[in-house]
């Protein structure tokens, strides 16, 4: 089953672009939604649970940060990787706080890097799943 990615970015060329111009199907990689601010993303998430998020730092009303934010209230904990136009040091620093960043990407976004970095995040997602179900599938009798 492939993994599920949503899109979050406020400049419709970015998203769409990066909707349209990467292989999915070969990163066994589905695109579940794209968003153009936090609020929608959110619906899109709570309805579909995305494995990996990529999205924007700074949008309109609510910023990249407080989407993961969010997320993570929400009980969810996606893979992320965070785009933006400004090389700022602060953004980086608080992007490790959160725990849950893989990547912080500078516009404009270099399709084959990101490419590269996607194909990484899926082998690590696909290592997790089967620890997980090697956890799982061992029964403890006490």
């Amino acid at each position: 089953m492939p993994y599920s990615v949503l899109i979050v970015d406020d400049e419709m060329l970015i998203r769409e672009g990066l909707r349209r111009h990467l292989d999915w199907a070969t990163l066994d990689m589905e695109v579940i939604g794209v968003a153009d601010g936090a609020e929608s993303a959110l619906e899109i998430a709570r309805r579909r649970a995305p494995d990996i998020l990529i999205t924007d730092i700074c949008m309109r009303s609510k910023t990249g940060f407080d989407l993961i934010e969010d997320l993570l209230e929400l009980g969810l904990s996606p893979q992320v990787i965070l785009i933006s136009s400004y090389n700022d040091f602060s953004y980086a620093q608080r992007a490790v706080r959160l725990n849950v960043v893989r990547e912080y990407i500078l516009k404009p976004v270099d399709t084959d890097a990101l490419t590269a970095l996607l194909h990484k995040l899926r082998g690590e997602l696909d290592r997790s799943e089967e620890h997980t179900s090697e956890l799982q599938s061992h029964s403890y009798l006490v």
